[in-house]
């Protein structure tokens, strides 16, 4: 395989949704007073996590932009690039972070349109530090600023970012075998759409929320006429505590 395999973890209801309803996130629900367990169980997700980290060892951990920057946030405003911008427009990857001895696992964020601006570099734990993944159509001073930062980043795609592309050049260039994606629906479903999920994990909580509009595990463009469900093979199911099933697939080659 010329690209990472790829597991996808998340936490869903029951009918599916990954959020009580738009433009409301996880942290949120996190916050309310009636919700005596954090969202899909604190318990359960770390279990999975680490049981899906002892048997795949995954080398980075990856969210997309919308984990951290809600559509409607305004932009941090970045200072005007005034060297050559054809020189950012390729990859970052700073030696004394890419070879760093404590190197664990990157942290990657999908930011095509270049919106987390916070200069976070995932470094406050022992071993990981950020990566993201961008496009083309990024402003300049977006770039400058994570090279300022010493935030690595691979480029590719004109307008949104290239997936397979990307992914290809995350294993070629940075030797990641495996990567374990907990991003929303949108990023997942475009991981789906493009053939690039090996494995799926879902802790379904026993609850529905319904709406037409509520995110869900995987958000993705209709199936063509000539198009198909993408089959799966059954690995397990575990009833965890309170009721929350988690349900591990592999996806059939």
């Amino acid at each position: 395989m010329d690209r990472p395999y790829i597991l996808v973890l998340a936490a869903a209801s029951l009918d599916g949704r990954t959020a009580l309803g738009p433009n409301r996130t996880q942290w949120e629900e996190m916050d309310d007073p009636r919700n005596e367990e954090p969202y899909g169980g604190s318990g359960a997700w770390v279990q999975m996590a680490l049981r899906i980290k002892q048997i795949h060892d995954p080398q980075a951990e990856m969210q997309g932009s919308g984990s951290f920057v809600r559509e409607e946030d305004e932009l941090i405003a970045l200072p005007a690039w005034e060297g050559d911008a054809e020189s950012l427009y390729h990859d970052f990857l700073p030696d004394e972070v890419v070879s760093s001895p404590d190197h664990e696992k990157w942290l990657v964020v999908v930011d095509g349109r270049g919106r987390m601006r916070s200069g976070y570099q995932g470094n406050e734990g022992s071993g990981s530090h950020m990566l993201h993944l961008v496009s083309h159509s990024v402003p300049a001073e977006y770039l400058g600023f994570l090279q300022s930062k010493r935030i690595p980043y691979l480029i590719a795609g004109d307008r949104w970012v290239d997936l397979p592309r990307v992914m290809e050049r995350l294993r070629a260039r940075l030797k990641v075998s495996c990567l374990m994606s907990m991003a929303g629906g949108k990023l997942n479903g475009a991981l789906l759409r493009a053939g690039l999920v090996d494995e799926v994990n879902i802790l379904f909580t026993p609850r529905l929320i319904g709406g037409l509009e509520t995110p869900s595990l995987f958000d993705s463009p209709e199936l063509g006429d000539d198009e198909w469900p993408t089959p799966l093979e059954l690995i397990s199911v575990q009833v965890q505590a309170d009721g929350i099933l988690w349900a591990r697939y592999r996806v059939e080659s």
